[in-house]
């Protein structure tokens, strides 16, 4: 029960990954589409409220220019620039130098018919006749800015209740299009799963048989014969534990407890020592005793067999295989085919093997390198391809 618990916790937290990649991915774009049609609204209301004041400036405008072109026939230097209660106004040449001007604000747009600058609407005409040498005359009255305010709560009404409306219509349809892949996944875990309980049976069957075999009365060929299966027997089983430490108890809280990590290590070797046989290799060991680290076993175990494992799979015939423990340091070294240079980032990640042809699922380093985060352990991994590979961890 505590397993599919975790693997329902693994799942449900896949899904929170996917979905929130997903959704950001959805936010960001809804914001990006809501933005430009908040822009384009804005834009169409001040617009509208432009071309209002343009119709009724341009009434203004059949007022004013009498007015200016009666001081310009009947010139008087006594006589006043003519000025408006309801609007300011501006003459300019038609190098567009100022002539005279009441207005507010020194901003001007001689190239737009009506525009707002700096809080003021303001509205161009050219006369047919320059009078008093005006080629542009400029109307102008203080922005009262009503429809800005009534934009702006448009708009962020509109803006707050779609947003809303897009957060619930794109949470659904995430986990809409997720379903298949939430009912892959259960399946794939529960066949891995079942997959896993089903090796343990008859792998632990096969290795409990091989041990009460009295191999001394073997014949030198049987003994081979015997040698292969329990290694390869020893490789089921630690692919077994490697699957169920993935699939089902990676995430259980650890029993951590004091251990002899100086005893582990030589157990493992000990473990691997028919595989180390078969291949020819030329151990060096140099292990330090009594070597003490906090942590679960089976943790380390797994930690260890991994790197034991993989030193021996991707080494040569009568290659070398050197192990070294010291306080706070284990280096693992081999004279495999190495990694290749841009394979050695992705090493550490889950399904990725630099070596098609060798088996193996590619999860040896991920679980090495989940169980050093856990704690806190730091890894590095340095190779030459066609010499050697080592890996090196502190703490």
């Amino acid at each position: 029960m505590k397993a599919s618990n975790d693997m329902a916790i693994n799942l449900a937290h896949s899904e929170f990954k996917s979905l929130r990649a997903f959704f950001s991915l959805y936010l960001a774009l809804a914001l990006l589409v809501l933005t430009f049609i908040a822009y384009f609204y804005f834009q169409y209301q001040k617009n509208t409220m432009l071309f209002q004041w343009r119709l009724e400036l341009q009434l203004h405008s059949e007022s004013f220019l009498p007015k200016l072109k009666e001081r310009h026939f009947n010139f008087d230097i006594k006589q006043k620039y003519p000025r408006q209660n309801d609007f300011n106004t501006g003459i300019y040449d038609i190098d567009k130098k100022r002539i005279f001007s009441t207005l507010n604000t020194s901003t001007i747009n001689l190239n737009e018919v009506i525009s707002l600058n700096d809080g003021y609407i303001q509205f161009v005409i050219q006369p047919e006749a320059y009078y008093l040498g005006a080629k542009y005359i400029v109307l102008e009255v203080k922005d009262d800015e009503i429809w800005l305010t009534e934009t702006w709560n448009h708009i962020i009404i509109a803006f707050i209740i779609t947003f809303l409306l897009l957060i619930f219509s794109g949470w659904y349809l995430s986990k809409l299009f997720l379903r298949p892949m939430r009912h892959a996944i259960a399946l794939l875990d529960k066949f891995i799963k079942d997959t896993t309980h089903e090796l343990n049976t008859p792998v632990s069957t096969i290795l409990s048989n091989i041990e009460i075999i009295d191999q001394e009365n073997l014949d030198l060929k049987t003994k081979k014969s015997l040698q292969r299966i329990d290694i390869a027997s020893r490789t089921i089983s630690t692919l077994y534990d490697d699957l169920t430490f993935l699939v089902l108890h990676h995430n259980l809280l650890s029993k951590d407890e004091i251990l002899n990590i100086s005893d582990i290590i030589n157990e493992r070797i000990e473990y691997f020592s028919l595989s180390i046989n078969q291949k020819k290799l030329n151990l060096d060991i140099d292990i330090s005793k009594n070597i003490i680290f906090t942590a679960d076993l089976n943790k380390m175990n797994r930690l260890f067999d991994n790197l034991i494992s993989n030193a021996i799979k991707y080494n040569i015939v009568g290659g070398e295989l050197k192990i070294t423990l010291q306080k706070n340091l284990f280096i693992i070294e081999n004279s495999g085919k190495g990694i290749s240079k841009e394979k050695l980032p992705e090493v550490f990640s889950r399904f990725v093997r630099d070596d098609t042809v060798v088996g193996g699922f590619g999860i040896g380093l991920h679980i090495v390198s989940k169980i050093a985060k856990h704690y806190k352990i730091n890894t590095l991994i340095d190779s030459k391809p066609d010499e050697f590979t080592r890996v090196i961890l502190t703490w």
